[in-house]
Formats: structure tokens, sequence, C-alpha cells
């Protein structure tokens, strides 16, 4: 004899369905990888702390060697590039940050629980660039900011020459280098999308912004003394010809 079971469970009308995952969303997850993330806040305060104090070595060895330099070096001696030299570290700090950003998550395989709650790369791409430059760009303006004022202070005291912030030019090297160190770091974004490895970012970072940087900073100082070489050469023969 068969019994026949019927189900007493009451269906349940309105069953909410789960929220899908928008750009708001993912910018404030985002927002609070970065800001929970230890080396954000020990990148940050060492490359401020780096910069500022390379601002004022460079300020005092160059205020101290301007006096015995010669005219042609005094004509072209740039105070403001004294200063910000500092930014051959930030650049690094803030890319290393920009691949942190992403591979921190490759690392601890918290990607997949990101791709699974968000599964449109282009958007988890998206909302970690905007939180990289709402971090970034105020970081880089404040270390060209300070790298400038404690430079500037240097060279004051050592009677060279100085920019004051009402100068044009020193607002342009502030804002330009809080600009490209921002750009650095959503390079350093990109590169980590890419290889997905934290010791492999900081590789191709320091190939990149560095090696190639002095190769071709050495090769225009090459080119500009053959010019200088050719030139001369060129002047000495002209020279003779007019000799009678």
């Amino acid at each position: 004899m068969s019994r026949k079971v019927t189900d007493t469970r009451t269906p349940v009308e309105n069953e909410p369905t789960p929220e899908r995952a928008t750009f708001p969303h993912s910018l404030r997850a985002e927002w609070i990888k970065i800001r929970t993330m230890r080396s954000t806040l020990h990148i940050v305060l060492g490359t401020l702390a780096f910069c500022m104090g390379l601002a004022a070595l460079n300020g005092a060895s160059a205020g101290g060697d301007y006096a015995a330099m010669t005219a042609a070096d005094r004509a072209s001696f740039d105070p403001l590039a004294t200063s910000l030299r500092g930014y051959l570290l930030a650049q690094i700090a803030l890319g290393l940050l920009g691949g942190l950003v992403i591979t921190s998550e490759y690392g601890a395989r918290t990607i997949v629980g990101t791709l699974t709650a968000v599964p449109h790369r282009a958007r988890v791409l998206a909302a970690k660039a905007t939180v990289l430059v709402a971090v970034a760009l105020p970081v880089g303006l404040l270390v060209s900011f300070s790298g400038f004022l404690v430079g500037q202070a240097a060279l004051a005291g050592a009677d060279a020459p100085y920019l004051g912030l009402s100068d044009s030019q020193a607002l342009r090297g502030i804002v330009g280098g809080g600009l490209y160190l921002t750009l650095v770091g959503l390079f350093g974004l990109a590169t980590g999308t890419v290889i997905r490895s934290t010791t492999a970012t900081v590789t191709a970072l320091f190939g990149t912004l560095l090696i190639v940087q002095a190769i071709r900073t050495g090769s225009a100082r090459g080119v500009r003394r053959l010019d200088d070489e050719v030139l001369a050469a060129h002047r000495g023969r002209t020279d003779r010809h007019r000799l009678p």
C-alpha cells in the first residue's frame, strides 16, 4: 500500500533576487582593498620621506657648487629640476603600487572571488584604475610639492638661484610631476594585469623606467656632444678657408 506524500511547503511570493554588482559597488570594493593593503601606507610614507630627503641633499649640494660654476654652467642651472629629482624613486614606488593593486589578488587567489562577483573584467579594471588615480594623483602632487619646497629652501640657504610658488614654472613643474607619477601608477597597473606577478612586475618597471630612461638620456647627451664636435670642426674649417 503506497502512501501519498504531499508537499506542505508554502510558496514564498516575491522572493528577493540577488542584486547585481554595479560600477559603484566595484568602486567601493576596490577602495576598501587599496585602503586596507598595508603596502599602500608604507609606499606613500616611504616615498614622501625619501623624496623630501633627496630634495634637501640635492639642493644643498647644488647650492654649494653654484659659486664655483662657470658662466655656462650657471646659465644652464635649473633650480626646479634640482629639487624634483626625487621622481626617480617615486615613479618606481607608485608604479609598484599600481601593480600591487591587481598582482596581490592574483597572488592570494582572491581574484577568483572578485571576478565571480563582477564577471566583467573591464568593469573591474576600470574600478581599480579609478581608485588608483584617486590615490596616486594626490600622492604625486604632494611628493612634487614637498620636494619643491624643501629643495628651494636648501638652494636659498646656499645663496643659489631658487624659485617661489608664484613662478609659473614652479606650478607647471609641480602639477606636471603629479600627473606623470599618476600615469606611471596606471602603467604599473597595466603591467601587473598582463604579467600577474609582483616580482616580474617590479623587474619590468625597473627595466622600463630606469634602464631605458638612462640609455635614452645617455644617447641624447652623446648626440648633443657629437653635434657640438661636428659644429666646432666645421667652424675650424671655415676659419681656415678665410685665412689669406
